[in-house]
């Protein structure tokens, strides 16, 4: 009886980790994510913390699949995944939404100065040289910030916003940080 107990443990276990981790890097994926921002988001309003997410998209990936294949893709996403957690804070987390996209959510923050710095960081550490399968592999990033001061948003707006301005980190160059301003809602719908 006890060994079947333990393997019902296993399995669910096993399950969890399908529903909630990424298997490339073993970082949180969109759903635990989600949930994990419902979290931050109700904690820093009952607390009146300020919150900002960082939304990351790798420059050009897509020509290290194509030129090296995917397995070095994904040697190369578990890089990222791991240099990423090295810039942010304990309590910070660092999640994988798919493809080459990366967010990253930063409860309790102070300034949106330290928010910037995070994000220069980030894009200073993977643009150096990675050592993968053989190659040695450069990177660069893009990232779009949003922050919640004051009044929050729903997670699904919150990383709207922040999409909204890695679109704008991306079209003025990309290798950069753009953080979202009202106005960049006004520019996509006219694009449209």
């Amino acid at each position: 009886k006890e060994a079947l107990v333990g393997e019902l443990r296993r399995r669910k276990e096993e399950i969890r980790q399908l529903a909630y981790i990424d298997p490339v890097t073993s970082l949180p994926n969109r759903r635990m994510l989600m949930d994990w921002l419902n979290h931050i988001l109700a904690q820093a309003a009952r607390h009146e913390h300020s919150t900002a997410l960082l939304f990351l998209d790798l420059d050009k990936f897509k020509e290290v699949n194509d030129q090296f294949g995917h397995e070095t893709g994904d040697k190369l996403l578990q890089e990222v995944g791991s240099r990423l957690i090295r810039c942010v804070r304990s309590g910070d987390t660092v999640s994988r939404l798919g493809g080459d996209e990366f967010v990253i959510a930063l409860p309790e923050i102070a300034r949106l100065e330290d928010v910037e710095a995070t994000a220069e960081k980030i894009i200073r550490i993977l643009s150096e040289p990675m050592p993968i399968a053989g190659h040695l592999l450069k990177v660069s990033a893009s990232i779009g910030i949003a922050t919640a001061w004051g009044r929050l948003p729903s997670p699904d707006e919150a990383l709207r916003q922040a999409d909204l301005a890695l679109y704008r980190a991306k079209s003025d160059g990309r290798n950069r940080v753009a953080v979202f301003e009202p106005a960049m809602e006004i520019a996509i719908t006219y694009r449209r």
